[in-house]
């Protein structure tokens, strides 16, 4: 789903940059880390951004944070993250 997502932002011409995804366990379920590197986007600068793709039933929780001047999570996202409980779904 979010690669078809990506897909269709790059048909359209939306500029991106490099995106990296790694398999990450998030309030014990298996989850998605999407970094998308740089891309000079006028709304954005030269930051990067993070965001944890999480299912949730038949949905997607998607936890994000936006203009980070490097790819690392911040500490607040990070505790976040770690510190996520899902209940029901």
């Amino acid at each position: 789903m979010l690669q078809q997502a990506l897909d269709q932002s790059a048909q359209r011409g939306e500029p991106r940059g490099t995106i990296t995804k790694q398999s990450v366990t998030v309030a014990g379920r298996a989850s998605l880390e999407v970094i998308e590197r740089p891309h000079n986007a006028p709304f954005s600068g030269n930051t990067y951004s993070v965001t944890y793709m999480i299912p949730y039933g038949a949905n997607m929780l998607a936890v994000n944070q936006f203009w980070l001047p490097s790819g690392d999570p911040s500490a607040i996202l990070t505790h976040m993250v770690q510190s996520l409980t899902l209940t029901g779904a």
